[in-house]
């Protein structure tokens, strides 16, 4: 295994934008068999891949696989580099760390978690990476306060309504069997918030129907 790393890690380098696409897919594949130092080698050429705009939306799938094996130390640096990328002057490069920002968020402390509903916020007045962010915003709204969630929806572009929503009931599809009672109470008053929004704002039937099914 460390030689199948270290040579996904030297190509990594490589002159061909394939070849470096396909070895960053590749390095997502075993992450979860990688030992505490080839996490931290992987981690690196991942969090520098995102700025390479051939191979930064291959990363995105990664860092959520990395939020689950990574310390602390490491998911503020994987933080630090996905909130710096936003700035980044490529759109590629900004997209993907608006998505990554939604793929980590479950693993994000309310520090961190806060930054980047802010970041994703600002996004929104950027037409390259506003869909993105509000998909993001979508997926960590399952983590968010009541105020904290008033904040983005008043934020949210009309035409970015239907992006945000969507990935939030998505988001609430896949991480409900996880809910322990106390989580399931806090996740059904944060239902009946947003659906105040969702559904008295936009009149989407559509909505209604996920939000009843979310609450049987």
């Amino acid at each position: 295994l460390e030689e199948i790393v270290n040579a996904f890690m030297s190509s990594l380098k490589d002159g061909n934008n394939n070849v470096r696409k396909s070895c960053t897919k590749l390095l997502g594949v075993i992450l979860e068999k990688l030992n505490e130092k080839q996490l931290e080698n992987a981690i690196n050429a991942l969090v520098n891949g995102l700025k390479d705009k051939y191979v930064c939306e291959s990363c995105v799938k990664s860092f959520g696989i990395i939020a689950a094996k990574a310390s602390e130390e490491q998911l503020e640096t994987v933080f630090n580099a996905l909130i710096s990328g936003l700035k980044d002057e490529d759109k590629y490069v900004r997209k993907s760390c608006a998505k990554s920002l939604g793929v980590i968020s479950e693993k994000l402390n309310e520090k961190q978690l806060e930054n980047a509903m802010h970041t994703l916020i600002d996004g929104l007045e950027n037409k390259d990476v506003r869909e993105s962010c509000a998909k993001s915003l979508g997926v960590i709204s399952t983590s968010l306060t009541d105020e904290q969630l008033d904040e983005v929806f008043n934020a949210l572009p009309m035409l970015q309504k239907r992006d945000y929503f969507d990935s939030y009931f998505n988001a609430l599809e896949e991480i409900s069997t996880k809910w322990n009672e106390k989580q399931s109470e806090k996740v059904f008053n944060t239902l009946i918030f947003v659906s105040k929004h969702s559904i008295n704002r936009n009149n989407d039937e559509y909505k209604d129907r996920q939000l009843v099914e979310l609450l049987e």
